[in-house]
């Protein structure tokens, strides 16, 4: 390399000679309900040993990208993420992490030009990130620390469906609006994920309903009636401070 220093060589140094890190990259399953899909909980705090290895499996336009960040915390969730998500495709397919070539739909989403069947989302929030494998379904997942918000009413009633709103604004003090504004923002961000659809445009066209239960795809509107007919919002049981959900369309 001539002197030259690679991109990532702040995450890889102390490698073993041969490269192969430890698959020592924090992270948990967690159940969801239903056949076909998985979730891990993974911890993407910035700790030396966890991005070397994660460094070890990316690709140099993944590190680039991590480069870019400003904040060591963005960094290493961006990284670790994706190093994540390369291991679990590579036990899930029988190859190595770093075989993995990523193709893009226009609005950015990730897959496999070889596997399209096989549907993986990824979302990084704080200290923690999810990533989500499903056979056949298209799967969607957000994750969001749920920092204070004064305005979250207000946000509530300029982006979301008006009966989302009312149900926010129902709640008896400001610490449950909080909560339910973070509980809808991550199912609708789940769904229109899974449906490889931008924010932008699509937050009002349909309505989560929050029950007991979970958050619940209560009521669709065109333009994504057709897209939505078979989709589902499943719980996801998140850190303490986190909300978090799963679509499947």
């Amino acid at each position: 390399m001539n002197g030259a220093s690679r991109s990532g060589d702040i995450f890889r140094d102390g490698l073993a000679p041969d490269g192969a890190p430890p698959d020592d990259i924090p992270l948990r399953e967690i159940a969801i309900p239903g056949p076909g899909v998985k979730l891990w909980l993974v911890d993407v705090a910035p700790d030396p040993t966890v991005l070397r290895a994660a460094a070890a499996v990316t690709s140099e336009e993944e590190l680039a990208r991590a480069e870019r960040f400003f904040r060591l915390e963005d960094k290493a969730r961006f990284l670790i993420a994706r190093a994540t998500l390369r291991r679990l495709l590579g036990r899930r397919l029988g190859r190595r992490p770093s075989d993995f070539d990523f193709a893009a739909t226009a609005h950015g989403r990730p897959y496999l030009a070889h596997r399209p069947e096989l549907s993986f989302n990824v979302s990084h929030s704080g200290s923690h990130a999810l990533v989500a494998l499903s056979d056949g379904r298209p799967v969607g997942v957000d994750i969001e620390a749920a920092r204070d918000l004064p305005d979250a009413l207000d946000l509530s009633g300029l982006f979301f469906h008006e009966a989302e709103h009312r149900a926010i604004a129902s709640r008896p003090d400001a610490t449950e609006r909080l909560a339910a504004f973070y509980r809808v923002w991550t199912a609708k961000e789940a769904v229109l994920k899974a449906l490889g659809l931008g924010i932008a445009g699509h937050l009002k066209n349909f309505e989560i309903a929050l029950e007991p239960s979970g958050p619940r795809l209560a009521r669709i509107e065109s333009p994504l009636a057709a897209a939505l007919a078979r989709a589902s919002v499943l719980p996801v049981e998140a850190p303490p401070g986190y909300a978090a959900a799963l679509a499947l369309v």
